[in-house]
């Protein structure tokens, strides 16, 4: 079978892209959503590799990149962050994921872009090992605080051992809450969480104290802070909320949350304070402890970057799983490749994946 791929512009496949996407996925992903992620980055529209059929000019493949920027050696750069690799499930198996991105790393190569990343199944992870050019990230983890047992049980444990779990889950309840509360009590925590109805350039300052710790760093501003958070879809933004953490009158970082609708689990989707050294580990206590006040049934996050795992494994959360991140080094005299497994490579967290929601 004989395609085609090359570099389009969104609007010009933006039906075509959304057709495909609800076939192979079984399911209808709005036009606002799409736009909210290919259209409104501060940064520009996403960049499209698409793969056409030779005959029918019909697309059946497509990969997207949108550009991020991030902090290196104290300048702002631009890299390109992947997401929703589309194949036709009936050319699926022909080599045209791998195709796709291969014409993405060459295209991006020849324009001087440091890298590109993104995450990643067990199955695409297989193709991209095969590229010279690729690594796997530091690992980014997954933690959890549970406070209760409504998560616990719908979500986490399976319907035979549910049935035996569930006369003990008050006592198992009881336990999850004493022992958040002994936490309380034991570890700092003074910061307030207050309310944000928007965000300020402070969080250009503290994302240039928080790079300093980081080979390369993403940029929290005004722009990228109002495009995911506050700018979202309908349908997103009524789950999602901002705080500053706050002393007396002096904001000391600010963190953003997504519940999800289904469970009113509280996932911790971003988070940013002023001082790594001083204030991350009280920052993150502080949270929890709001969250279990407010009786919150199960709180979880994601986060890459060892000083920033750090500070959830001492808030007393628990690590429960990872997720896997692909980075393409396209320029070698600027990425050293060593650096990209150790965990001061960067930062991440949910609000930097690619996901149409949290």
């Amino acid at each position: 079978m004989k395609y085609k791929i090359e570099r389009e512009e969104y609007h010009a496949v933006r039906d075509a892209v959304i057709s495909l996407s609800t076939k192979v996925n079984s399911r209808v992903i709005a036009g606002e959503n799409f736009d909210w992620k290919y259209r409104q980055s501060p940064l520009g529209d996403m960049a499209m590799w698409v793969d056409r059929h030779a005959e029918t000019g019909r697309v059946i493949g497509s990969y997207g990149a949108y550009p991020r920027k991030f902090l290196f050696q104290g300048e702002v750069i631009v890299v390109y962050q992947r997401a929703d690799s589309i194949v036709d499930q009936e050319y699926q198996g022909q080599g045209i994921f791998r195709a796709l991105v291969a014409q993405m790393t060459r295209d991006l190569k020849n324009e001087g872009v440091h890298f590109h990343f993104g995450y990643s199944n067990d199955l695409s992870s297989r193709v991209h090992q095969k590229f010279t050019e690729a690594r796997e990230m530091f690992e980014s983890l997954v933690y959890v605080l549970p406070n209760g047992t409504a998560t616990l049980s719908a979500r986490v444990l399976s319907p035979r051992f549910r049935r035996v779990v569930t006369p003990f889950l008050p006592i198992i309840s009881a336990v999850f809450k004493s022992r958040n509360h002994i936490k309380r009590l034991f570890q700092k925590a003074s910061y307030q969480l207050v309310a944000a109805g928007d965000f300020t350039d402070i969080v250009v300052d503290w994302s240039r104290s928080n790079a300093k710790s980081y080979v390369y760093f993403p940029v929290r501003d005004y722009d990228f802070l109002r495009w995911k958070v506050f700018n979202t879809p309908a349908d997103v933004m009524k789950n999602v909320r901002a705080w500053w953490l706050e002393k007396g009158n002096q904001k000391i970082g600010y963190v953003v949350t997504y519940e999800v609708p289904e469970t009113g689990q509280v996932k911790i989707i971003d988070f940013l304070c002023n001082d790594l050294e001083r204030t991350v580990v009280e920052s993150i206590a502080s949270i929890r402890n709001y969250f279990v006040e407010q009786g919150v049934d199960f709180i979880s996050s994601n986060v890459a970057g060892r000083i920033h795992q750090d500070a959830f494994r001492k808030s007393r959360f628990m690590q429960s799983g990872k997720a896997r991140c692909y980075l393409y080094i396209l320029n070698e005299t600027a990425v050293d490749p060593t650096s990209v497994t150790d965990g001061n490579f960067w930062y991440q967290m949910p609000i930097d994946r690619d996901n149409f929601s949290y």
